[in-house]
C-alpha cells in the first residue's frame, strides 16, 4: 500500500505540480519526485517477490527481497531529505533568478513563456515581483518583427489581465492588471509541495526499516531451518530416493528396505556356514538342474 500511494503522489505532482518547473533554477524538485517514483516501483516490485520468496520458503528469494528493501530505503530516504534542505532554499533561490527568467525568457523561449502565462493566469500575479520589471524586458525590447505586432502598444502581457482578452495589455489599470509579482505564491506552493514530498518519502522510509528488519529475521530462519533438514536426512536414504528417480522406481506402495548396519555393528555380520545351510547346497553345476 505504501509503495502504491509513493507511485500515486508522484505521478499526481508530475502531471499536476510540474508545469512550472522550467522557471526553478536547480533540478532538486524533479530529482526528488524521480526519486520517489523510483522508489514507489521498486517497493511494489519488492513486495511482489517477498510474497513468491515466503510461499516458496525461499531463503534465496527471500535475500533478493531484503536488497531491494534497501535500495528503496536509500531512494525513499534521499528524497526525503532532499526535499526538506531544498525546501529552504526555494525562497533565496527564486529571489535571485525569477526576475531574470521574466525578463529575458519572455517571448524569446517557448518553455519559459509558456510556464509564465500559466502562472500568471492562475495566480492572478503579474511579472516577478511587480510588473513594471516589463518595461526593462527582452520582450519588449526586442526588435523581431512578430513580437513587435504581439506587443502593440501592449505594456504588459495579456496574461497578467484579470480578465484576459485580447489587447487588454495596453491598460495598467489596477482594476485590469495585478500589481503584485508572482514570486511569492509560486514560492510558497512549491515549498508546500516540497514539505509534502520530504514527509510522505521519510515517513515511509521509516517503515520500511521494520520491513528489513522482519525480512532478515525470516531469512535467518529459513536459512537455519534449510541447513537442519539437510543436516537430519540420512544419506543412504537420499541416495535411494534419488536412485528411484533416476530409474523411474515408484516405490511408495512396496516395503522399504531395511536400513544398512550402522558403522558399530557392520562388522559384526557373519556368513552362515553351518551344516544345515551348506549340505543344503547343490555341490556342482551339474545338480542345479531341473
Amino acid at each position: 500500500m505504501s509503495s502504491t500511494a509513493i507511485i500515486g503522489l508522484s505521478v499526481w505532482t508530475l502531471i499536476y505540480k510540474h508545469q512550472y518547473v522550467a522557471l526553478l533554477a536547480s533540478p532538486n524538485y524533479q530529482f526528488c519526485t524521480y526519486m520517489l517514483l523510483l522508489a514507489g516501483i521498486g517497493g511494489l516490485l519488492a513486495s511482489i517477490i517477498g510474497c513468491c520468496g515466503v510461499k516458496r520458503e525461499s531463503f534465496s528469494i527471500i535475500l533478493i527481497y531484503i536488497v531491494l528493501l534497501i535500495l528503496v530505503f536509500l531512494f525513499e530516504l534521499s528524497a526525503g531529505t532532499l526535499a526538506y534542505i531544498y525546501e529552504r532554499n526555494v525562497p533565496e533561490e527564486l529571489n535571485m533568478t525569477l526576475s531574470d527568467t521574466f525578463t529575458q525568457n519572455y517571448a524569446v523561449n517557448e518553455r519559459h513563456t509558456k510556464a509564465i502565462d500559466l502562472m500568471q493566469q492562475n495566480y492572478m500575479c503579474c511579472g516577478a515581483i511587480r510588473f513594471e520589471e516589463y518595461q526593462q524586458s527582452m520582450w519588449l525590447k526586442s526588435k523581431r518583427k512578430d513580437l513587435i505586432r504581439q506587443i502593440d502598444g501592449r505594456v504588459v502581457p495579456d496574461s497578467c489581465c484579470v480578465t484576459m482578452t485580447f489587447g487588454c495589455g495596453k491598460s495598467i489599470n489596477p482594476s485590469n492588471i495585478p500589481y503584485t509579482g508572482c514570486i511569492y505564491q509560486f514560492s510558497d506552493e512549491i515549498r508546500e509541495q516540497l514539505i509534502i514530498l520530504g514527509s510522505v518519502g521519510l515517513g515511509i522510509c521509516v517503515t520500511k526499516i521494520f520491513g528489513i528488519v522482519l525480512a532478515c529475521s525470516l531469512y535467518i530462519k529459513l536459512k537455519k531451518l534449510y541447513e537442519y533438514t539437510a543436516n537430519q536426512t540420512p544419506v543412504h536414504l537420499l541416495a535411494r530416493d534419488r536412485v528411484s528417480f533416476i530409474y523411474g522406481i515408484d516405490d511408495s506402495d512396496d516395503e522399504r528396505l531395511p536400513d544398512p548396519p550402522s558403522s558399530t555393528n557392520r562388522h559384526s555380520f557373519r556368513p552362515d556356514f553351518s551344516e544345515s545351510n551348506v549340505s543344503n547346497r547343490p555341490n556342482s553345476i551339474y545338480d542345479r538342474r531341473v
